[in-house]
């Protein structure tokens, strides 16, 4: 807030806001009713009461699509409450107490413990909302989506480099005839030098040593690889776009073919050099697997100093030997079912309670750094069959793992997260109509409301400044 002028020393009634603003808090005047004036009064009272109605809303369509919270959501709201509790009697303070000094007079354990429902059986509405859209999500859907738009789906691979202009030295005192002339003699060599790289490009190869050529030419003691640098391998779309849209327009043209080189001048007197090396195509890749594992975890040892004591050898091996017998017994009757069964007796990932996590089950484990690299590199094997089994190793210890499934395509994630997106946006903002139609800043619960909010909030600052 402060980036926008927003001086937190001060009641928000006496700061003016404008539709300027508009562009970081998604509030505009028009959806304040379009005062003359508005102030950061208004922006919080419309952001709390579209909040309250958000939860409104989905409390009602909660209770009409029969959503009731579980045991363990009830029991996370006693334990919520429970915890202000324990905070408000370490400060001397009784519940009821503590929350007048904290947020107000008014609010009470009854008032909150009916808020915290709300608010939960909302999200549960909200979630089921999501989870019904996704699954609405058809594979006509997906496939119409691709046709249409396959360029921003499509992976390419290419090697790009950037030819800095030619720089020609001119007087800081020189005159405008002197400075033009300087920046065409500058374009001149810049063209020539690039007709030069292209004569000699013949395949992807020559390309990357023309680059390297010009990296020496430019910096002779640079200790950039041309190799690494220039390689652009499995690019989409969005990642090419900063490059321009003659670059984009180039590379997607139908007439592309591999092989295929240019150079594309920038406005600054640059150019772009690219070599086709692979053209647009689905990513068929798979987006991520489905796994499980029990963990034979390295117990830590420190020595009097407190220091790790490093595994030997002949410790790794009793581990390896325990992973090995369970895989074994796994072996005996080789089912999903019974590597399930074998994790809820010995594996060490378990939850606070000592309970298996999810019973051994990873899933959507994806090259995305999320775990560590072992267990990611065999979960993500494009080789991996469902049945699969190994024994990797990680920091953790011994992992004994079972491979379950490969998901569906990165291309075919990708659209279908796309399509689903656009489908929630629109029902989300179907959602906000019938929310903030009931939103009418003149009426005199809401005046009521401001007038309390800003005496309130102008007794936090004296107290505080």
């Amino acid at each position: 807030l402060s980036l926008l002028g927003y001086d937190y020393t001060k009641a928000p009634t006496t700061q003016e806001y404008t539709d300027d603003m508009s562009a970081y808090t998604g509030v505009t005047l028009e959806d304040l009713g379009s005062p003359d004036e508005a102030t950061w009064a208004d922006i919080f009272t419309y952001g709390a009461i579209s909040q309250m109605l958000y939860v409104k809303f989905g409390v009602e369509k909660a209770n009409e699509m029969g959503i009731v919270l579980s045991e363990d959501e009830e029991q996370e709201i006693e334990d919520s409450i429970e915890e202000v509790r324990e905070t408000a009697e370490s400060n001397d303070y009784s519940l009821d107490r503590w929350f007048h000094t904290q947020m107000g007079k008014g609010l009470s354990e009854k008032i909150l413990r009916k808020v915290e429902t709300e608010i939960a059986l909302a999200n549960a509405y909200y979630e089921k909302l999501e989870e019904d859209t996704l699954n609405s999500v058809t594979d006509d859907a997906i496939n119409a989506e691709y046709d249409e738009n396959s360029n921003y789906y499509d992976i390419l691979s290419a090697r790009i480099y950037l030819m800095s202009a030619v720089e020609v030295s001119v007087d800081d005192d020189a005159t405008e005839d002197e400075k033009t002339a300087a920046e065409n003699d500058s374009a001149t060599q810049t063209k020539a030098k690039v007709d030069a790289f292209l004569a000699n490009v013949t395949d992807e190869e020559s390309f990357v040593s023309e680059v390297k050529k010009a990296i020496l030419s430019e910096d002779s003691e640079s200790e950039t690889d041309a190799d690494e640098s220039t390689a652009a391998d499995d690019v989409t779309y969005d990642d090419l776009s900063s490059l321009g849209d003659d670059v984009v327009e180039w590379i997607y043209s139908s007439e592309r073919a591999v092989g295929d080189c240019t150079a594309i001048a920038n406005e600054d007197g640059s150019y772009t050099l690219i070599y086709l090396t692979v053209l647009p195509h689905k990513d068929t890749s798979i987006s991520s697997s489905n796994v499980r594992h029990i963990l034979v975890a390295f117990e830590e040892e420190t020595d009097e100093d407190g220091n790790t004591i490093e595994l030997t050898d002949d410790d790794k091996a009793t581990y390896y030997a325990e992973a090995e017998a369970i895989l074994n017994k796994y072996l005996e009757n080789p089912t999903e079912a019974n590597f399930a069964e074998l994790t809820k007796e010995y594996t060490d990932d378990v939850d606070s309670d000592g309970n298996p996590n999810n019973d051994g089950l990873y899933e959507d484990v994806a090259d995305d750094g999320t775990y560590v690299e072992a267990f990611t590199n065999w979960a993500v094997d494009s080789s991996r069959q469902p049945g699969d089994t190994g024994i990797i190793e990680t920091t953790y210890g011994y992992h004994v793992m079972y491979y379950v499934e490969a998901n569906d395509a990165v291309w075919y994630e990708t659209v279908k997260d796309a399509v689903y997106t656009e489908k929630m946006a629109e029902l989300t903002d179907d959602v906000m109509i019938a929310i903030m139609e009931e939103v009418n800043f003149n009426n005199l619960v809401l005046k009521w409301a401001q007038k309390k909010q800003s005496e309130f909030i102008a007794q936090i600052v004296a107290n505080n400044y």
